[in-house]
């Protein structure tokens, strides 16, 4: 887009705007900047024509303000049933609330023959 580097997610065409109408900074990036930048807009980028697409939000929104305004009752659709979604925080003060449990021991680590239990350090050549 000329001298606007834009990185951003997919938009409807009446949505997109010229880089002239954006209030952008001066060109302050490295040129190593420039190449990672193009390198990942490269790896995310794939041909797109925003016409393809319809913003079926919008269109839903003007057909339900026609209706209003022509008179007609604005009837909502049923939402569907949520499945019920368990409470985490309610869930973890519940677990802290519980007797604790005891919590296995893990085995120890063998150490090599003659050693203790700590860890040697090791001398430095001299």
């Amino acid at each position: 887009m000329g001298d606007a580097l834009v990185l951003t997610t997919m938009r409807f065409a009446h949505e997109i705007r010229s880089p002239k109408d954006l209030d952008l900074p001066g060109k302050n990036w490295t040129d190593k900047e420039m190449k990672l930048a193009r390198q990942l807009m490269d790896s995310l980028s794939d041909k797109w024509n925003p016409k393809e697409f319809r913003d079926t939000y919008a269109d839903v929104l003007r057909e339900v303000i026609e209706a209003k305004v022509k008179g007609r009752e604005i009837v909502t659709p049923e939402q569907p049933q949520r499945p019920r979604m368990a409470n985490i925080m309610k869930a973890l003060e519940a677990s802290l609330k519980e007797r604790p449990r005891q919590l296995a021991k893990a085995a120890g680590r063998r150490t090599h023959a003659g050693a203790s239990g700590r860890s040697r350090k090791r001398r430095k050549a001299a």
